[in-house]
């Protein structure tokens, strides 16, 4: 869908509104605007102002995703219902760029706002947003609090975010943020291969006023690194800040050190810096991996060169005695868990023999006017060193 054009469900009086539902085998494009910039390419579910009922849900399956330039995904009430929920299943990529995805709770609504679902395989975010809101005042609760005979119902808490991602989720500049003026924030769960954090890009949860606690962050991933000015941080004004915790054996902050629990959120953005913060009036449980075993298998690099000649020598393998190949394969087992750990070569390498020099007063280098005769492989010396050379004959 392109310039301006839109999928619109609402309710504006008494009664649901209905689905969105969009299916397509290849790919779904969400871009752009109208020629006047008014109007986004769009899908909208929407509790009017004097609707009474729940907004209905935008459900995208499809292999590839495009949310771009201006494009929006959004579920919202301002009236007394429900926002929707936006479910997205993408079995390759879901790319936004300068694109929006968000369920809203408006100041004069009564009613909760939508969850954000997504799975993909692949997830890139550019310069762009997902987010669950609430402006919901205590004020505006007050002035309605008659308009519903069950008081449990008159809420405006800010809804959920969930993504599954199987492969990578790349953030640039981008959030994926819930955030309520003075209701409960919405919990973030981001399930990954790996996280990267880019430029400056933040997950955040955070509640502006009024007692109630701020939304939990959970990540769990093969690996979370996060850099240039990029930020993980759960906030409640008044009430106890949410929970953070990064499940991953791998994670790395470009100049991240813990900032005090009463650090000023507003503090934390445009310091160059990754900050991971869960400031309240009862601080939040902030669960950080541990990764010394990373640092203390690091060593020094040795101050002298390779020494070529060790590398590429005068010499020759002598084979197995079965017979058998030498030559070594690099594949899978190729590389060491840990710096210091043994070698995870599984195939015999045979030994290292020296071509003999029949000339008198000189070494076993090789010198200038020698025959070159090129490597067949690498192997292995019984010290664990690796030569390229071939086998005698």
């Amino acid at each position: 869908m392109y310039g301006g054009s839109q999928l619109q469900s609402s309710t504006l009086n008494e009664g649901d509104a209905g689905n969105i539902i969009v299916n397509a085998s290849d790919r779904v494009t969400f871009a752009g605007t109208s020629a006047d910039g008014s109007f986004p390419s769009a899908a909208f579910s929407r509790v009017e102002a004097a609707g009474r009922g729940d907004g209905g849900a935008i459900n995208v399956t499809t292999a590839n995703l495009e949310v771009h330039n201006g494009a929006r995904l959004a579920a919202s009430t301002r009236g007394e219902g429900d926002a929707g929920d936006v479910i997205i299943n993408v079995f390759d990529e879901m790319s936004l760029v300068n694109g929006e995805i968000l369920t809203t709770v408006e100041e004069s609504a009564i009613g909760e706002g939508g969850d954000v679902i997504i799975h993909a395989d692949e997830m890139t975010l550019e310069r762009s947003r997902i987010s669950a809101e609430s402006f919901r005042t205590l004020d505006e609760v007050e002035t309605n609090r008659f308009r519903r005979a069950r008081m449990d119902l008159v809420q405006g808490d800010a809804g959920d975010i969930l993504a599954l991602v199987d492969g990578v989720l790349i953030l640039e500049d981008s959030d994926i943020t819930t955030q309520a003026l003075a209701f409960a924030g919405g919990d973030i769960t981001l399930h990954t291969g790996d996280i990267r954090l880019l430029g400056d890009s933040d997950i955040t949860t955070n509640v502006q006023s009024g007692n109630a606690g701020g939304g939990n962050i959970t990540l769990r991933a093969d690996s979370i690194l996060a850099f240039d000015d990029s930020a993980i941080l759960a906030f409640a004004a008044d009430g106890q800040g949410g929970d953070i915790e990064l499940r991953t054996p791998a994670f790395f902050g470009e100049g991240f050190t813990p900032a005090f629990l009463d650090a000023d959120p507003t503090t934390l953005d445009g310091n160059d810096r990754v900050d991971i913060n869960a400031t309240g009036s009862v601080d939040g449980t902030i669960t950080l991996p541990d990764v010394s075993f990373i640092q203390n298998s690091l060593n020094d690099l040795p101050e002298s060169l390779i020494n070529t000649e060790a590398l590429i020598a005068n010499s020759c393998v002598v084979p197995n005695a079965d017979g058998s190949s030498t030559f070594v394969i690099t594949g899978a087992e190729g590389l060491l868990d840990r710096p210091g750990e043994a070698s995870p070569l599984a195939y015999p390498t045979g030994d290292v023999q020296s071509i003999p020099d029949e000339s008198s007063g000189s070494d076993d280098s090789w010198q200038v006017g020698d025959p070159i005769i090129e490597p067949q492989g690498v192997y292995q010396l019984p010290n664990g060193e690796l030569v390229l050379s071939h086998t005698c004959q």
